[in-house]
């Protein structure tokens, strides 16, 4: 007999803990947060942040840290790169919308590896966003649901696919400047610089008349405009560019049947460079141009019409798979 009250006490004792921990309150944990509004869990503190914050948006991030002791590299590259883009965004919503309903966590499975059992992980990192939720005595990351967003390896360069998706969910405008790419505006710079060198130091002191050939060029490309199937898109309502679930742009489209708009363009581009470069071939032997050095250009210029026919073969195998005159 005495043992049955003292079965209810702990019965008592252990539903009130699991209230208690089912409410946790946003501002038990605002001083957990550091400098770019984010929670670390640990081992002390995880069975109680782990019950959530049933009232707010709850953001978990969960990565691992360490270095590998053999390699001397980190153990999760993609968790380290991710990392930057998730406090970035974490620090602007704090910056822009202070008011939101979102608190952010992180958790690192080699500080925490309950959670691993916790979640049924198999592999890390893991975003996962958790909407507010009504119910005290379910709400938790174990069994709530969520939208999880897909960490790759395109996901650490793109902060601003991230933002933008977090930012819908929570239902806020969220203001992204992107970084400076130095690499990528080299890239471009060099590709759009080049042509221009080249006409302007090699081809324009070949020409006499120029406002003919301006003109020649001009129709030109309304010819290949009018008849390379550009209308046919625009007829039918085609995306002039389509992305794909990884939002990648697709220049090519599956199958003969169907092109997009971009993909007109790609393909007239081809055609031109190639009979462009054909012609030249040809004009500088048949005019004597550039004097000895017409021959290294020649090798070199047919070196570029069979590497670009060959990009152009691999194009055509995206439009028609198992096309067997590849090389």
């Amino acid at each position: 007999m005495i043992m049955i009250p003292i079965l209810v006490v702990l019965y008592l004792l252990a539903f009130f803990q699991k209230t208690v921990n089912a409410l946790l309150d946003i501002n038990d944990i605002l001083p957990l947060k550091d400098g770019d509004n984010i929670i670390t869990a640990a081992e002390s503190n995880y069975n109680q942040l782990k019950q959530g914050v049933r009232d707010q948006f709850n953001v978990l991030y969960i990565t691992m840290h360490g270095i590998d002791e053999d390699t001397k590299l980190v153990k999760c590259a993609l968790c380290y790169d991710f990392e930057k883009n998730y406090r970035r965004v974490s620090k602007l919503i704090q910056q822009q919308a202070p008011d939101t309903p979102v608190t952010f966590f992180m958790v690192d499975v080699i500080d925490v590896p309950g959670v691993v059992k916790d979640m049924n992980l198999t592999k890390v990192p893991h975003l996962v966003i958790y909407p507010p939720s009504n119910d005290d005595d379910s709400f938790s990351w174990i069994s709530s649901p969520f939208y999880q967003y897909p960490l790759t390896a395109q996901s650490t360069e793109e902060d601003l696919h991230y933002g933008n998706y977090l930012a819908k969910i929570l239902g806020i405008h969220l203001e992204i400047d992107e970084p400076f790419k130095v690499q990528e505006f080299i890239s471009y710079f060099c590709i759009c610089i080049l042509p221009f060198i080249v006409v302007k130091k090699l081809i324009m002191p070949y020409i006499t008349n120029k406002s003919k050939v301006a003109c020649m060029l001009l129709s030109f490309g309304i010819l290949l405009a009018s008849i390379s199937g550009f209308k046919f898109t625009q007829m039918n309502g085609i995306p002039f560019i389509a992305k794909n679930d990884k939002n990648e742009i697709m220049y090519f489209s599956g199958g003969m049947g169907w092109q997009f708009g971009i993909e007109v363009f790609s393909v007239s581009l081809m055609y031109s460079i190639m009979a462009a470069s054909s012609v030249f071939l040809i004009l500088m032997h048949q005019y004597d141009l550039f004097g000895i050095l017409k021959y290294p250009l020649s090798v070199l210029l047919a070196s570029f019409l069979f590497y670009f026919f060959a990009y152009y073969i691999s194009c055509f195998e995206i439009k028609s798979p198992g096309y067997p005159y590849m090389y």
